[in-house]
């Protein structure tokens, strides 16, 4: 790909402090839920150029990592036209994650790390209840198949190969946590 990242190593965790190489690391930034996925006045995808000027901006004034708004979950009252990142167990949305990809390496170009979060607990966005109901379940946190299901989520995200760079989530440095 001839794609070079940004970032010599992983933040690791040490006696309480996040470290960076040998140096503490610590940050001061924004949360910037619509990175990946727009939900206003409809859902749609992030344009590049968006994404670029917001990392660009947050690296300008210093800034050294983002929040993100969670992976968006199908609810049964979504439009049946209505993007989200997931459908259903293991069914994803590929333009979606397409635009992550893009997200992730605009991260590493301009120095800005990314905190992810899987899954809301509220319904907005579709959440653990509405992940629940794809097994006709309420139980999030208890239904062994539900359970699975999103292990199997958050294992099919890890090693999801970047469409732009090559490299699998869980080897992207970009992702702080």
């Amino acid at each position: 790909f001839g794609f070079s990242l940004g970032f010599e190593g992983f933040i690791t965790r040490k006696l309480g402090n996040l470290i960076e190489g040998d140096k503490i690391y610590k940050f001061v930034s924004y949360n910037v839920p619509s990175m990946s996925a727009v939900g206003d006045p409809v859902w749609h995808l992030v344009h590049e150029f968006e994404q670029e000027d917001a990392l660009i901006s947050i690296n300008q004034i210093g800034g050294r990592a983002i929040r993100i708004y969670t992976f968006s979950i199908r609810r049964s009252i979504d439009p049946p036209d209505m993007k989200k990142h997931v459908y259903g167990p293991r069914k994803y949305d590929e333009d979606l994650f397409v635009c992550f990809d893009k997200l992730l390496q605009l991260c590493n170009k301009h120095g800005v790390r990314v905190i992810i979060p899987f899954i809301d607990r509220w319904h907005w966005r579709g959440g653990i209840d509405d992940f629940a109901a794809f097994r006709n379940s309420t139980d999030f946190y208890t239904n062994p198949r539900v359970v699975e299901d999103f292990k199997d989520m958050i294992t099919d995200i890890l090693t999801r190969k970047n469409t732009f760079t090559g490299v699998q989530y869980r080897d992207d440095k970009a992702i702080l946590a």
